[in-house]
């Protein structure tokens, strides 16, 4: 994901330094890709998370990962591992969130001023990077809603990893 973030981002800035008119086609692609991308790969981190208990006969009981029973969640490089996913959960999906609903209410104005057939025509919701979070929305819903929808379904689709897998 970080690599092609950096493409979608280079791709925006030589754009800019060509001064093409619609530069900011690369962002709203990127916030499109990103919107469709996200679920899976915060799926993934969460099965970072997902330790479970087994008996090991003599050896008394060994922690493993339940998405990979060769990882021993006691080991350091699993506290290493379980460190990255926390961190990349957090950066993606809450980062990722914050900038979102903060570049929505920079719109909020807009947004309100304008009825739905108008949101076509205005330019500034025209060429705006985060176009994917709020065009299929009423205005009024449209500064919050699409990062309520992006939440609701990364719960839906990897929270419940954390309680899918224990038995």
């Amino acid at each position: 994901h970080v690599g092609i973030s950096a493409l979608f981002l280079s791709a925006y800035t030589m754009a800019r330094m060509k001064h093409v008119e619609d530069a900011s086609i690369h962002l709203r692609r990127y916030v499109e890709y990103t919107k469709f991308v996200l679920p899976a790969v915060t799926h993934v981190l969460f099965q970072a998370l997902g330790c479970k208990e087994y008996d090991a006969g003599e050896e008394g009981t060994r922690t493993m990962l339940l998405a990979d029973h060769s990882v021993d969640c006691d080991s350091d490089s699993y506290k290493s591992m379980r460190a990255y996913a926390i961190i990349m959960i957090v950066a993606l999906d809450g980062g990722l969130s914050v900038i979102a609903l903060w570049g929505l209410h920079q719109l909020r104005p807009t947004l309100l001023a304008v009825d739905c057939e108008q949101m076509d025509d205005h330019p500034r919701l025209r060429n705006s990077p985060l176009r994917p979070l709020f065009a299929d929305f009423m205005p009024f819903a449209a500064p919050y809603y699409g990062v309520c929808d992006m939440m609701r379904r990364l719960t839906l689709t990897c929270v419940t990893v954390m309680f899918s897998d224990q038995h």
